[in-house]
């Protein structure tokens, strides 16, 4: 083993793929709105 690779599996070393990219922005926004909705149940109740 040469000390280039580095153990990603594909052996080439290129980018990974961007694929949690798009998780980050739907949990946002999934955080956003259920502080949306407990802020308006709470309102409702006071």
């Amino acid at each position: 083993m040469n000390g280039d690779d580095s153990g990603n599996g594909d052996g080439n070393g290129s980018k990974l793929p961007a694929t949690a990219t798009n998780m980050y922005g739907y949990l946002l926004v999934g955080f956003i709105i259920l502080l949306a909705g407990l802020l308006l149940l709470r309102r409702k109740k006071a």
